[in-house]
This record gives structure tokens, C-alpha cells and sequence, in this order.
């Protein structure tokens, strides 16, 4: 379900809504590493328009299951962030009254043109959802992870590998 916000409805005054979205796009797009554990995101939003500008601000709320990057046992993430994002018209981002100014607005990447009509906010939410999970997922700060010599959860018990130094290596 599409996210859309319609350009006739902020004449009224600010539009605020809390919407969902389906979850389906996290199989195509984080499948690897991610997967969700709720089904659907949840977003809070409040636009206004202000002249030609539509500012939008928006919460999001989904929750992720994965494995952690160092000791591979299941854990899960929430996640909540939030974002601005401001529109403006159709053309509004080509070459206006002065270079300068169209410089300016389209080098920012938040701002955005919108159809004249709606403004779907589904991609933008999918975008900021992939930007607020870390790369490296852990299930604490504190993971100790795998031996690298045995390969046992050393955070669940200790083992008895040497892990010395090698003085030849460049590495250490």
C-alpha cells in the first residue's frame, strides 16, 4: 500500500496521519541479513505546506529479526527514526530566477519534486527504514562472539585456545 499524501488535501492546513505499509519489500531488499518480525512499518507523519513547499516530518516503527555478525545467534532490532523531507512543484528544481538558487535546491537531497497531484512518501520511508539498520548487526555491545580457533560463543563460556600473538605477523 502506497503512502501518499495528496497535494489538494494540505490546502485544508496540515494533514497528520499514522499510515502503515507492508513489509514485502524487506525479502527483496534485505533478505541477507534481515528479516522482519513485524508486518508492517508504521509511520506518523505531519505535512504542511508553507508557499510552494511542502515540508514533510515523519516517524517510523518496524521491528527486524537477524542473526548478530559475531556470535550468530537470533536476535531482534526495533527500529525508530525519523525524518524532514521538504517538496516542491513539478519544475520547481530546474533552472528558476537565479543559478545560485538552483544550485542550492538541487544539490540537497532533501528536497524533492512532487507529481503536481500526490506525494507518495513509500520510497522515501523505505529508504530512511534501510538507513537506520546497521551493516554489521549485533546482539549487544558486548558481544564477545566465536573463538576463532574453536568456533565456541564466548559469551556463553570460555574455552581453552591459545589466543597469543604471533610476533611475526604483520597484523598484530
Amino acid at each position: 500500500m502506497a503512502i501518499a499524501i495528496r497535494i489538494d488535501e494540505l490546502t485544508k492546513g496540515p494533514v497528520e496521519r499514522i499510515d502503515t505499509f507492508d513489509m514485502g519489500w524487506c525479502d527483496s531488499n534485505l533478505s541477507k541479513i534481515y528479516k522482519f518480525e513485524t508486518d508492517e512499518v508504521t509511520v506518523n507523519f505531519r505535512a504542511i505546506q508553507t508557499a510552494e513547499i511542502v515540508a514533510v516530518e515523519a516517524r517510523l516503527e518496524a521491528g527486524f529479526g537477524f542473526e548478530c555478525s559475531r556470535c550468530v545467534m537470533p536476535s531482534s532490532l526495533e527500529v525508530d527514526t525519523r525524518f524532514v523531507h521538504h517538496y516542491v512543484a513539478p519544475g520547481k528544481l530546474d533552472v528558476t530566477a537565479s543559478e545560485e538558487q538552483h544550485d542550492e535546491l538541487a544539490s540537497d537531497p532533501d528536497i524533492s519534486e512532487h507529481t503536481g497531484s500526490e506525494i507518495d512518501l513509500h520510497p522515501l520511508c523505505v529508504e530512511h527504514i534501510i538507513l537506520a539498520l546497521p551493516n554489521y548487526p549485533l546482539c549487544s555491545e558486548s558481544c564477545k562472539g566465536l573463538c576463532s580457533q574453536c568456533g565456541v560463543n564466548l559469551n556463553k563460556e570460555q574455552c581453552d585456545c591459545s589466543v597469543g600473538l604471533d610476533p611475526w605477523s604483520p597484523w598484530t
